[in-house]
């Protein structure tokens, strides 16, 4: 009974800390145009995808899906550590209560250039606002083509202000 008790006591230190985080991009997107957004592993720690929150204000719109195209390199989002889920949009942020010295290694494109992947979904229609659950995507290794991206274009009959709030972790 007391090793069963020594091995229980043990066992929060093999667990990883996960470190929340969120990845907020803005912007107004014409008629029929479209949008493309990645997130993306940038270094070692293994980072969790959660989920995904779109919307185009009141117009109707088509997400698709891909993983793991050549990676993006143009327009990062910078990383801020952040008290409160609503701070600054086109941020990465670390959500609280995490104040972290190590920055994060996830990444996050905005109007992404990056390279055809592999579909995950075609364009599915929504209308308002997707709530698009990821769990069990995860990025490890340090390879920078391993990416998740939305690309999300506007079937409305006028322009739209769409949000995109990635949601992850990465382990420590």
């Amino acid at each position: 009974m007391k090793r069963l008790l020594l091995i229980l006591a043990a066992l929060p230190a093999f667990a990883q800390t996960q470190i929340p985080w969120r990845a907020s991009v803005t912007a107004t997107v014409a008629s029929s145009a479209s949008y493309v957004f990645t997130v993306q592993q940038g270094g070692s720690n293994v980072q969790n995808l959660s989920s995904a929150v779109i919307s185009c204000g009141t117009s109707t719109f088509t997400v698709a899906q891909s993983q793991n195209g050549t990676a993006a390199t143009a327009t990062a989002l910078t990383q801020t550590i952040s008290g409160t889920v609503a701070a600054s949009a086109n941020a990465l942020l670390v959500l609280s209560p995490w104040s972290i010295n190590t920055p994060l290694t996830v990444t996050a494109w905005t109007a992404s250039n990056v390279g055809t992947g592999t579909a995950v979904s075609g364009a599915q229609p929504f209308s308002n606002t997707a709530v698009i659950g990821l769990a069990g995507r995860s990025f490890a290794g340090t390879s920078t083509a391993q990416n998740y991206t939305f690309t999300v274009t506007n079937t409305g009959g006028s322009s739209c202000s769409l949000v995109i709030d990635v949601y992850g972790s990465q382990a420590q």
